[in-house]
């Protein structure tokens, strides 16, 4: 073969390279379009069957509505395991996040901008301590690091002491 046909294929064999490349890097993009979705798309659903929940289920309705120091027992654990699966769905939006398959400002768009003030109510800045062990380390600083209310007195309310486990 002479050296001028070496030459146009070895220009043909780079183009295809690059071409093939450009084609990958297409692909990948379309992928992590269609990942985010999906992930938008499953918190959204969560979230809403969450809250779903919580408005058809009158005697959650009314817990949520409770002072503090109206609490038993019974309400704050109930209150708590509630408490604990938006915690789950704020964390999962949290890691998302962090790795970049949601942007940053998915937590405020997803419903979950509470939890930069979560600490800030005296119920949930109460059950805060038994729902911190159960959740990474990552969103628990997330949440602690939003704190902005001044030290709420807890010991007043008949909060159950679990051995860091709920439910």
């Amino acid at each position: 073969m002479s050296d001028q046909r070496i030459d146009v294929l070895e220009i043909v064999g780079i183009i295809m390279v690059v071409l093939s490349l450009i084609f990958v890097g297409y692909e990948i993009r379309q992928n992590t379009i269609a990942a985010r979705a999906t992930a938008y798309q499953a918190i959204g659903i969560a979230g809403a069957a969450t809250l779903d929940s919580w408005a058809h289920d009158e005697q959650l309705w009314r817990l949520q509505r409770k002072k503090p120091e109206d609490m038993n027992a019974d309400d704050w654990e109930r209150f708590a395991l509630k408490m604990k699966v938006f915690a789950r769905l704020g964390e999962t939006v949290h890691l998302q996040v962090e790795q970049g398959l949601l942007p940053p400002d998915a937590m405020e768009r997803l419903g979950y901008r509470g939890w930069v003030e979560f600490l800030k109510y005296p119920k949930t800045a109460c059950i805060w301590p038994l729902i911190r062990l159960e959740v990474g380390t990552s969103f628990r600083e997330f949440v602690e690091a939003n704190r902005s209310f001044e030290e709420i007195v807890c010991s007043s309310f008949d909060i159950p002491r679990w051995d860091g486990t709920i439910g």
